[in-house]
């Protein structure tokens, strides 16, 4: 009995396996075992969002508040911004600093196109950037006294410069110019003491943020005189170019030192 009891467990055990076998080949040859591979394997796919902005549409208000902001600036900068939406390739019209349809569709297809969401000062800025890019030359006077000491700086051959003239003991700044790689940028500073700091590298985008790549902002470490000395007026003539054995230092400096 004993031994009819085990073949009877071991032929139950035979009968489930082979019924496991025969899903098994069941399973296979209708490819149920792909399928439930590829549900097991699916994975969710992540797109990701196109980090291009919308195009900016600016509404009349905004046109009315850019129009406002483009009057109060003085016919000399608004001069600037014409010329600067010209370089640009978005301005036909003449260079005299007045509004009108030419200048309005200008601004806007500037702002819209360079995807700038609207705001009158960052636009004009922008646009103001662009000009004073274009050529090497003197930004802005605040100084106070006459001009009378001749006063150079020489740009490296590889980057553009934005200088600054600021007065040793109150840090006002006086004088600013954008130079050009490789050219040089002259005029006649006032008498005193001065330091002066300067921000160089690729693609200026304006006062406040500089330059877009590769930007340096430098303090030359020596104060310049320009003075009178008997009958001759003393200038300094600069060249911000690395040399060997130079005798003009620097000291890097932060954008809110500068």
């Amino acid at each position: 009995r004993l031994m009819r009891f085990k073949d009877r467990i071991a032929m139950r055990k035979i009968i489930r396996y082979a019924a496991l076998l025969f899903l098994i080949y069941t399973f296979y040859n209708e490819g149920m075992f792909d399928e439930i591979f590829k549900q097991s394997t699916s994975t969710k796919t992540e797109v990701a969002a196109d980090p291009t902005p919308v195009p900016v549409l600016y509404s009349s208000d905004n046109i009315n508040t850019l129009k406002e902001q483009f009057l109060k600036t003085k016919l000399s900068v608004r001069k600037e911004i014409q010329q600067g939406v010209k370089l640009a390739g978005n301005y036909s019209g003449m260079i005299d600093g007045l509004w009108g349809p030419e200048t309005e569709k200008s601004l806007v297809n500037f702002g819209q196109s360079n995807k700038i969401p609207f705001n009158s000062n960052i636009l004009l800025d922008r646009i103001i950037a662009i000009a004073v890019s274009s050529k090497t030359g003197e930004i802005w006077f605040n100084g106070s006294g006459q001009r009378k000491a001749p006063f150079s700086v020489e740009a490296s051959p590889n980057r553009d410069y934005f200088i600054k003239l600021r007065e040793a003991d109150t840090k006002i700044d006086v004088l600013a110019a954008y130079i050009k790689a490789g050219e040089t940028f002259e005029t006649k500073a006032p008498l005193g003491s001065f330091e002066l700091v300067y921000a160089s590298g690729e693609n200026w985008l304006g006062e406040v943020d500089l330059f877009e790549k590769n930007l340096s902002i430098t303090r030359a470490d020596k104060t310049f005189v320009f003075e009178i000395v008997g009958n001759q007026i003393m200038g300094r003539k600069i060249k911000l170019v690395s040399v060997q054995n130079g005798n003009l230092k620097s000291v890097r400096l932060n954008k809110d030192s500068f």
